[in-house]
């Protein structure tokens, strides 16, 4: 049973939505980066269970520990209107600058969404042109509505790529063992703030035409570690948990 795992700390007065077509899982990712994901999970529980009306969402995770905010099969407002309608639990993994905790946290949502799935018959691809199954953030924005490009940009930090958290999504097993992180993972220089209406890419060499890893887009702070000037072009920097660097154009 999933409460064997999960908090329940339902939101007091919840709004009255009505239920989902139950197709759909959302995934999404949020919180300060500057915190671990215990702070993270923190704040968040208590801004969803103070202010519904604005946004909520059916599962929070971090620091490892899942909390329940509203019951399944009933809409939450975190993705837009028709994902919100399609999905059947809405869950989201909150920051942390932490790779151990980031693991504790990332098995937890592999584990949580898996059970979610299986309890709603909902299948376990990700992100493919059905309007069933496990859907990100960002899967939204592109078939419904929105900018979010959640979680993609989060995990490539710590080295995880839509390919392998799909594989961890189907099989349930994650196996990998996550390595000591580079001397500068952790050491942030400064936050970046993508301007309002904006979306940086996120590539492996400082070349615009270089293939796009993942996305920030308006509103998201992005930490960096370097700056880099070539050819009248601005790049911010940074290195994965495995050590692969990351580059941003912005300017």
């Amino acid at each position: 049973m999933l409460t064997r795992f999960v908090k329940q700390r339902f939101i007091p007065n919840l709004p009255e939505t009505g239920p989902t077509e139950n197709r759909i899982i959302v995934l999404h990712e949020a919180g300060d980066y500057r915190h671990d994901s215990r702070q993270s999970l923190k704040k968040a529980v208590e801004r969803m269970r103070q202010t519904p009306t604005e946004r909520f969402v059916h599962y929070l995770i971090g620091g490892g520990h899942v909390t329940q905010l509203a019951p399944v099969g009933r809409i939450a407002w975190s993705a837009g209107p028709e994902a919100d309608q399609a999905a059947y639990a809405q869950v989201e993994l909150t920051n942390t600058n932490n790779p151990l905790l980031f693991m504790h946290d990332y098995e937890a949502y592999i584990h949580l969404i898996r059970r979610l799935a299986f309890a709603a018959e909902i299948p376990l691809t990700l992100d493919d042109d059905s309007e069933n199954g496990i859907k990100s953030h960002a899967w939204v924005s592109a078939h419904y509505q929105g900018r979010h490009q959640d979680p993609w940009a989060y995990f490539d930090r710590f080295g995880v790529n839509q390919q392998l958290f799909a594989q961890d999504l189907l099989s349930g097993h994650i196996h990998r063992r996550m390595p000591v992180a580079p001397r500068d993972f952790s050491r942030v220089k400064e936050y970046y703030r993508v301007p309002d209406g904006q979306v940086l890419a996120v590539r492996a060499i400082p070349d615009r035409f270089a293939p796009v890893i993942a996305e920030y887009v308006g509103g998201q702070e992005i930490p960096y570690t370097f700056q880099l000037q070539l050819e009248n072009h601005q790049w911010l920097g940074y290195a994965t948990l495995l050590g692969q660097p990351r580059y941003l154009e912005i300017g």
